[in-house]
């Protein structure tokens, strides 16, 4: 773990995470004798001393021993930076956070660190998103200032990008991941619910609630790839309407926007289901890997919404608009 550039907090430093927790209490922790009696501290961190070495442990990424605290702050991002790399942008508190990840797709683990849906509620404001969240405005520009002045940041930026190249790395990337990763989770699920179901009665909700939620993931999968995603292709390349089919793209995109929400909210009711993915005290490996697989799951699925909710419905539904209009157009021209 690291020290905060203001010096005022520990950050962890496990991939994805970003836990703070305030300088003083990180450095005076309450002294306690064995690791396995440590009690929160702090932000719900967990300190304990164990034959003279203090141990922090974070409470997203508890089941990761964390490295002792370094002595050598995190420097800014910016100071950091070569020349001919980006530079920090001017950020309103009240454009939709769907768009900010839209223009910078690195900041979407800013908003990933505070649990924040860019993709089913990315027409939220940050401002908006701040308020429900109890967090200062300046503090998430801050960090999306300093996510956009990250040289290591590579992500593709598909604001640019042709309609049909996103369209394809969407199968590629996202549906060949919930290919895999479904059957293996409802394998997962129902092996721990087998073995645990006694003491934890709510995996059989879990169970219940997962397969529901893969059956309409699987269909809505297929009506994309064999409706939705030609025919934004077929607006692209400047097929008339008259032979792309009697409904409109806008229509299509709202029952699946509709479709994409339910599934957001099955994910929110199975992670407070599953207590924030926090295993219990006896867990077997087999149930932690199921409660990772589960958080995977809804990271891949907030990033794979937001890349259709905010980037490839809005453009193509913008570009059916303006080709209605120019075709419109050409129709009443005088011959």
């Amino acid at each position: 773990m690291s020290l905060s550039v203001d010096r005022r907090f520990i950050v962890c430093d496990g991939m994805g995470c970003g836990a703070t927790c305030p300088l003083p209490i990180a450095l005076h922790p309450p002294v306690i004798s064995q690791a396995e009696n440590a009690r929160p501290a702090g932000q719900n961190w967990l300190f304990a001393r164990h034959q003279g070495v203090q141990r922090h442990y974070c409470p997203r990424c508890s089941r990761t021993y964390l490295r002792t605290l370094s002595e050598r702050p995190r420097e800014p991002a910016v100071s950091r930076q070569p020349s001919g790399t980006r530079e920090r942008s001017r950020i309103s508190p009240e454009t939709g956070i769907g768009q900010l990840v839209a223009e910078r797709p690195g900041r979407a683990r800013v908003f990933e660190k505070y649990g924040m849906d860019y993709g089913c509620s990315g027409k939220m404001t940050l401002a908006e998103a701040c308020r429900e969240r109890h967090l200062e405005p300046q503090t998430l520009l801050d960090e999306l200032s300093e996510a956009d002045a990250d040289p290591t940041s590579d992500d593709q930026d598909w604001l640019k990008r042709p309609l049909a190249e996103l369209a394809d790395h969407i199968v590629r990337t996202h549906h060949a991941y919930l290919r895999a990763a479904l059957p293996r989770l409802t394998f997962l699920i129902g092996k721990v619910e087998r073995a645990h179901g006694k003491r934890h009665p709510e995996l059989a909700r879990l169970a219940v609630l997962f397969a529901e939620m893969r059956a309409e993931i699987e269909r809505h999968s297929e009506k994309e790839e064999q409706i939705l995603f030609p025919l934004c292709k077929a607006i692209e390349s400047g097929i008339p309407p008259a032979n792309r089919g009697h409904i409109p793209l806008r229509n299509i995109v709202f029952v699946m926007e509709g479709e994409h929400d339910r599934v957001r909210q099955t994910l929110e009711t199975i992670r407070a289901l599953m207590h924030d993915y926090q295993p219990p005290a006896d867990a077997c490996p087999t149930y932690r890997v199921m409660l990772d697989g589960l958080a995977a799951l809804e990271t891949d699925v907030r990033r794979h919404v937001h890349k259709e909710n905010h980037i490839l419905f809005s453009r193509a539904v913008a570009l059916e608009a303006e080709c209605a209009e120019t075709f419109s157009r050409t129709c009443k021209t005088p011959r």
